[in-house]
């Protein structure tokens, strides 16, 4: 089965836009995570300076 130019083009754009919605959903997932630690780090270090 041949398939048309148009309809190559039409799923390559789709698997493009799927691709990028995984790449933000990753991007936001680090981004999260890395909000957290950094908020787990400043508690940590706000107690230890406490006892120090």
């Amino acid at each position: 089965m041949v398939e048309s130019q148009e309809l190559r083009c039409e799923r390559l754009q789709l698997f493009y836009q799927v691709v990028r919605v995984i790449v933000i959903q990753k991007t936001l997932n680090m981004l999260s995570s890395f909000a957290k630690l950094k908020q787990l780090l400043k508690r940590f270090f706000s107690i230890f300076f406490f006892f120090c």
